[in-house]
């Protein structure tokens, strides 16, 4: 499932403009076999924080709609933006991923 948040028209952005987008698939576990919404990405415009909280607001009502009972979000440790989103949503952590890098391998 995708969704799209357009920008309002203003003289700085054509109308239609695309502020974001969110995309959320539905996944089945394979021990238990509970459903679950895997939510695969969130994009906005700097500065577009409300499109963010829309677009998340209506993955989660699509996650409801859909009888999911978990919602399931992955995000990098220093992307502190949808870290706070995350948690103004009422996630919780419950994973942590640790990775060590070979000396004087910055990528």
């Amino acid at each position: 499932m995708g969704f799209c948040a357009e920008a309002p028209a203003s003289p700085a952005a054509p109308p239609q403009q695309v502020a974001g987008w969110a995309w959320m698939s539905v996944r089945t576990n394979s021990v238990s076999g509970a459903r679950y919404g895997n939510f695969r990405s969130l994009a906005v415009q700097d500065g577009a924080t409300e499109a963010g909280e829309l677009l998340l607001t209506e993955v989660i009502d699509q996650a409801e709609t859909a009888g999911l009972d978990e919602l399931v979000g992955k995000v990098h440790a220093r992307n502190l933006n949808m870290r706070t989103l995350y948690r103004k949503f009422g996630f919780d952590v419950v994973h942590l991923s640790m990775h060590r890098r070979r000396a004087g391998n910055s990528s």
